[in-house]
């Protein structure tokens, strides 16, 4: 997997051909996060949104992909009252070089020491991040392109410096995604 910037873009179909060479599976994402300090500075070196969704149609799969979540979620309320309505916690969690552990690589802002505490006691603390119910009243409650946006707490907190406020760049490109694989549904 690739991360693709402005500064490898032009490398693209060179860095597709290494992997393949090499008979490895190739993946990209041109979403980059954050800085985790808060500071609500995006990377100078994200692509536009135009660009992301090009390659996302370059590439046979990942195309594939987006257009089985909008098959399979289009028209559906995905996020539920919780704040919480990805994996985290559930399915993967991350432990930092301190010891500390959080429900995401990405979010850090709740984190517990296993050192201290011992693995199953800072993960049922963890577990209680998921019972955190919503606050507020967002578009995110009422939209149905959830499956294709990768809206989340830990952008928030990355962004917003809170779990639930909307980041804008997110859900341009879920309903621009959204367009566009209908397009070639069509």
């Amino acid at each position: 997997k690739t991360v693709v910037i402005d500064l490898n873009l032009h490398e693209y179909d060179a860095i597709k051909a290494i992997a393949e060479d090499l008979g490895v599976d190739f993946r990209h994402d041109g979403v980059m996060w954050p800085r985790l300090n808060h500071d609500g500075q995006t990377d100078p070196h994200q692509i536009p949104i135009e660009e992301i969704l090009r390659l996302d149609h370059r590439s046979d799969l990942q195309k594939e992909e987006w257009q089985s979540i909008e098959t399979n979620f289009s028209g559906k309320l995905s996020r539920s009252n919780k704040v919480f309505s990805c994996g985290a916690g559930i399915v993967n969690f991350h432990i930092d070089g301190r010891g500390m552990l959080s429900n995401c690589t990405m979010y850090r802002k709740v984190a517990y020491n296993v050192l201290d505490l011992g693995f199953l006691t800072a993960w049922q603390k963890i577990d209680e991040l998921r019972k955190m119910e919503r606050q507020q009243d967002n578009k995110c409650r009422t939209c149905t392109l959830g499956g294709l946006c990768q809206q989340c707490p830990a952008w928030s907190q990355a962004v917003h410096n809170d779990n639930e406020t909307p980041v804008d760049f997110l859900c341009e490109l879920a309903h621009q995604r959204a367009k566009l694989i209908k397009k070639s549904i069509i």
